[in-house]
């Protein structure tokens, strides 16, 4: 997910976590787009069966409510372990958070990564990367408020929001009108960028013993721990 106003403030104080979440183990085997029932404001660490070779990658998920939505954190071990969020409500989709709000996202972001790697400090190499979304969460309850106006709709919004997520709601947009759904405002910002401004603010501010660099991919950067890193008990 990109945040369109998460540029950082000229004065940026460094902050403690202020919330270490809990980490609960599964050893149940899932296999790559399974896993298991999430906890609110707690961990889940699980490992995921990539094929039926034996190939297996760590995985933590943390899903925690914000402002009204549920936001699902996870860190995997691929090339390095890699970073990324969404919501359950818009997917990928561009969210808009005013000051509070977005604050309280940093201090999640950066409590969720300090609780993984405190408690495994191997762990010092985060790979993020960019939502791909093109679309805000905006432009999905436009196109919901349409698809619900027609004349023979025959769908509740509660059905719309669960059933048809992200993308899926331009798809059904798409059958309906027999036309594309078309974006009031389009967005031509940097989703690389914008995530990258994001996540070195969350730094500055609340995990000064990382440093984020590029990536040899471009649309993604890499989190770094400082070789100076010293790590704090584990909760």
């Amino acid at each position: 997910m990109t945040l369109e106003a998460d540029i950082p403030t000229p004065r940026v104080e460094i902050k403690p976590v202020s919330e270490r979440f809990p980490i609960v183990e599964n050893h149940e085997k899932y296999f790559t787009d399974d896993g298991p029932e999430l906890e609110e404001g707690r961990i889940v660490h699980y490992e995921t069966h990539l094929d039926y070779k034996g190939t297996i990658r760590q995985r933590y998920t943390l899903q925690k409510t914000i402002a009204g939505l549920h936001y699902i954190f996870s860190l995997g071990e691929y090339r390095y372990y890699s970073m990324s969020f969404k919501t359950k409500e818009y997917e990928y989709a561009t969210v808009h958070l005013d000051e509070n709000v977005r604050e309280e996202l940093y201090k999640t972001i950066a409590g969720f990564i300090e609780s993984v790697t405190v408690a495994h400090p191997e762990i010092n190499t985060i790979e993020v990367t960019p939502a791909d979304a093109p679309y805000s969460s905006e432009d999905i309850e436009a196109c919901i408020t349409e698809i619900l106006a027609r004349p023979d709709n025959e769908f509740q919004r509660e059905e719309l929001m669960e059933v048809y997520k992200g993308a899926d709601i331009f798809d059904l947009y798409r059958r309906l009108f027999q036309k594309t759904y078309t974006q009031k405002k389009p967005h031509n910002w940097s989703k690389a960028r914008a995530r990258a401004r994001l996540f070195k603010t969350i730094i500055k501010k609340y995990l000064p013993q990382w440093d984020v660099m590029p990536s040899v991919y471009k649309s993604e950067f890499i989190m770094k721990a400082k070789s100076s890193r010293v790590l704090p008990a584990a909760a």
